[in-house]
């Protein structure tokens, strides 16, 4: 549905004729913002879980000024939201703790101030639930921006041929070989940094975490609407959400058919959380302990 600029929740702050709205348009004007800006555009929150002690979301912050300037582009006004960045690797004893405190914070932040829809910058498999819980009680249009996947490196064992190594797939291979005296004190430090060289820091028994950063990232976009209702031309290239609610017989809505759609739609999700179970429960309670 098309909304109407006076018909945006951001309005009630920035629209009234009273002390309150007065005030508002003031203050954001004391940051240099033209008062335009605000009566003229929906307000776009941008939630970003960026932090430097969290490697999987530790370049939000430059992704977040592409978003801006794309939000402006598209008449839009972008404003930046911190949230708690919840990266496994540093926070102990664990991240499943915080889960659902992050998902109340960006409710309340979008609740709280004067926002219109809202981006959400995640990638792990805790903040990529907490941030879309958020969004989906606050019901506001959202679109969800996967921090993406870690890159591998090159490791060169004297003997063997080159290959690619990840820090969540092949720590515990090396920390095995480690204990078994296979790779000496020298080794294990040298293979810290090439573990590390992309992605900063050892992500010891990732991939309970990966899988389940994954099958929620893949949930995010086979659900998606607003994205793929609003920039797809092409009917071919629209997801199964946008197909179903366009899809209408000439005189009335084919049920059955739509059904049978919805039932094909769930499948895909309900087929990877089968063959991955152990994993995605791995995944949200990775690191229950840490030392």
């Amino acid at each position: 549905m098309v909304r109407s600029l006076a018909d945006l929740r951001s309005r009630r702050w920035f629209a009234a004729g009273d002390m309150r709205g007065f005030a508002h348009r003031q203050r954001i004007q004391q940051m240099g913002l033209r008062r335009e800006d605000v009566l003229e555009r929906p307000i776009v929150a941008i939630i970003n879980t960026w932090s430097d002690l969290s490697p999987c979301h530790a370049h939000l912050r430059e992704r977040a000024e592409a978003i801006k300037r794309g939000v402006l582009l598209a008449g839009g006004m972008p404003f930046e939201l911190p949230a708690m960045s919840l990266g496994e690797v540093m926070v102990k004893p664990t991240t499943m703790l915080y889960r659902n405190f992050l998902a109340m914070e960006v409710e309340e932040l979008l609740r709280s101030l004067p926002v219109d829809g809202v981006v959400l910058l995640a990638g792990c498999d805790k903040t990529t639930p907490g941030t879309v819980m958020g969004a989906i009680s606050m019901d506001l249009p959202t679109l969800f921006c996967p921090a993406g996947g870690m890159l591998s490196d090159r490791y060169l064992k004297p003997g063997e041929p080159s290959r690619a190594v990840g820090a969540g797939t092949h720590t515990r291979m090396f920390w095995d070989e480690y204990q078994a005296g296979a790779i000496g004190a020298e080794e294990w430090i040298r293979l810290e940094s090439r573990l590390g060289a992309l992605v900063k820091v050892v992500l010891p028994l990732a991939a309970p975490g990966l899988f389940t950063a994954g099958i929620l990232a893949f949930v995010n976009a086979w659900d998606e609407f607003l994205l793929a209702l609003s920039l797809n031309a092409s009917a071919s290239m629209r997801t199964v959400p946008v197909g179903i609610t366009l899809y209408q017989g000439e005189f009335a809505f084919p049920w059955p058919i739509i059904s049978a759609a919805l039932v094909v739609a769930i499948v895909p999700v309900a087929v990877l959380v089968a063959l991955f179970q152990e994993r995605v429960v791995g995944g949200l309670t990775q690191g229950g302990l840490k030392g």
